[in-house]
């Protein structure tokens, strides 16, 4: 499926309208579903409805969700029905008891209801750049993980900064392998590349050989990969038989990146490569 620039801003506005019938600016909307189209469109609606989103790891489970839910005071959540094999929107709903402040759960399957709901005469909020926009949990020292509080305009800006650096010029083409529950998949790559006015290309998880033919399907000239998955591509079969002459950076980063590794991926690719240093709680990448 693919979406025009005009066509994403309509969606996203629907989807913002579709919220605001049901919570108010500032509420907090938790997102709890693998990669998919709708959770980029459903993050923009969040972000023009003045809302704050809520990203939840799908592989939570009773737990973690149900702290992080209450720790961030979610007004809404929005699920996948399940992900692999486990019900996730069966979960949810025998946990809502335990949140009062969960008003209400959407599964995503009933997404074109949901977006049908909105009223095409709500007026949008202004939102400020220094507003919410996410409440980005991220692995603590001790117990549970912490919840960054980020703002419009540092997601904006850091992701724009990192595509300038990683040399993507206007009109690029990022694959995005990355979860979108990650900062680096939920901003770094998408709002980069949308700063640069560019395409997009999301996958719904990690596959090396699936990657490697998203490169090769959309002219992909740029991608953001952790060291495991690159390994992965680069020992893939289908490496040989896919032409990536499109590729122009890869970036990577979360883990310690070997020099040797490096040096094989440049060597193979025949691409430039940025390592990416940082943190969630200053809006992911501070140095590259």
């Amino acid at each position: 499926r693919q979406w025009t620039y005009a066509e994403f801003v309509a969606a996203a506005e629907q989807a913002a309208r579709a919220l605001l019938a049901r919570f108010s600016p500032g509420d907090r909307i938790a997102i709890w579903a693998p990669n998919s189209a709708e959770w980029v469109i459903l993050q923009q609606g969040i972000s023009l409805a003045g809302m704050v989103l809520v990203a939840l790891n799908p592989a939570y489970r009773t737990r973690e969700v149900q702290f992080v839910l209450e720790q961030s005071g979610a007004a809404g959540l929005f699920c996948a029905a399940s992900y692999r094999g486990f019900e996730m929107l069966g979960m949810a709903q025998a946990l809502r008891p335990h949140l009062p402040g969960l008003r209400e759960i959407v599964s995503l399957a009933s997404w074109d209801t949901f977006l049908a709901s909105a009223d095409p005469g709500q007026v949008l909020p202004q939102v400020a750049p220094t507003d919410m926009i996410q409440v980005q949990y991220t692995s603590g020292t001790t117990g549970f993980p912490k919840g960054a509080v980020l703002h419009h305009m540092g997601l904006v800006n850091e992701a724009t900064f990192v595509a300038e650096r990683a040399g993507m010029s206007d009109g690029g083409v990022c694959v995005n392998a990355m979860p979108m529950y990650h900062i680096g998949g939920g901003a770094v790559t998408s709002f980069g590349t949308w700063a640069k006015r560019g395409t997009f290309v999301i996958l719904p998880g990690f596959e090396p050989g699936l990657l490697l033919e998203a490169f090769e399907a959309y002219s992909g000239t740029h991608t953001l990969v952790v060291p495991t998955m690159l390994i992965a591509m680069l020992d893939h079969p289908d490496l040989a038989k896919r032409d990536l002459s499109s590729l122009q950076t890869i970036m990577s980063g979360a883990a310690s990146v070997p020099a040797s590794l490096v040096r094989k991926t440049i060597g193979l690719l025949g691409c430039q490569f940025s390592i990416l240093f940082g943190q969630t709680e200053t809006h992911g990448v501070t140095s590259q």
